[in-house]
């Protein structure tokens, strides 16, 4: 069995930001949890707080200052050989102070699978480089499991950044959508001229029916591959979140 911890942690996967002046209630039910009631909205850097939430709703205690990435490498036991559940703090850029605090799932190499919060402003596995990876910590008190089963785990990261941007995408694909439905219509008022013209009028119809099924069918496969370029453009920035 997977620790207590992570199993609460994984029923959260999805959980994301709310854009504008609205925060997702279980994202504040986590500042609680870190007793940072001074954050406002979920704008405020959340994976320690996430990270506090999962441990103290396992049971255990939580760090001082548990809104902070980098207050989890003095909490519990440290941990050399990592087991799934352990939880795991990152630096994050230059700044000392700065870091992201996630659980590890799976080692992959050079990085570091991990189930997180803040993590492209949602609850969601994506990967980590190693070098990056400052300590590995373990509730003190709980037993460390000399084998855990591995669940099958893939990368599991949100659709796009933030909620303003899957706005946008979704507009995006409204109005390329209207604009092949113009061209349809086109193709179907020009048919309908030609058979006003032309004796077998039947036969002119049913030709126009083919012609809408193939310029909606050409629309919207045009459609899906703009949209679909536009949110791969969207996924090159970078999904790390922290504290």
């Amino acid at each position: 069995m997977e620790p207590k911890w992570l199993e609460i942690a994984r029923t959260d996967l999805g959980i994301d930001e709310i854009a504008g002046p609205k925060s997702n209630p279980r994202i504040m039910d986590y500042y609680k949890a870190a007793n940072a009631n001074w954050a406002k909205d979920d704008s405020v850097p959340w994976c320690g707080a996430a990270m506090a939430a999962w441990v103290a709703g396992a049971g255990y205690t939580v760090p001082p200052e548990a809104a902070r990435a980098r207050a989890w490498l003095d909490w519990g036991v440290p941990l050399q050989d990592p087991k799934p559940g352990a939880v795991a703090v990152f630096r994050r850029g230059a700044d000392e102070k700065s870091g992201h605090v996630t659980l590890f799932l799976e080692d992959r190499g050079d990085r570091v699978l991990c189930l997180g919060g803040n993590q492209g402003d949602a609850v969601s596995i994506t990967s980590y480089p190693k070098r990056d990876l400052l300590g590995y910590r373990w509730p003190a008190g709980a037993d460390v499991p000399a084998k855990v089963p591995v669940v099958a785990t893939v990368e599991v990261k949100p659709l796009v950044k933030s909620r303003t941007v899957r706005n946008t995408v979704a507009g995006g694909a409204a109005a390329t959508a209207g604009f092949f439905d113009k061209s349809c219509q086109l193709a179907l008022d020009w048919v309908a001229a030609l058979t006003a013209l032309n004796p077998v009028k039947t036969a002119m119809l049913e030709m126009g029916g083919n012609v809408r099924a193939i310029s909606l069918g050409i629309g919207v496969a045009t459609g899906i591959k703009i949209v679909s370029a536009y949110v791969d453009d969207r996924f090159k920035s970078s999904t790390q979140g922290g504290a």
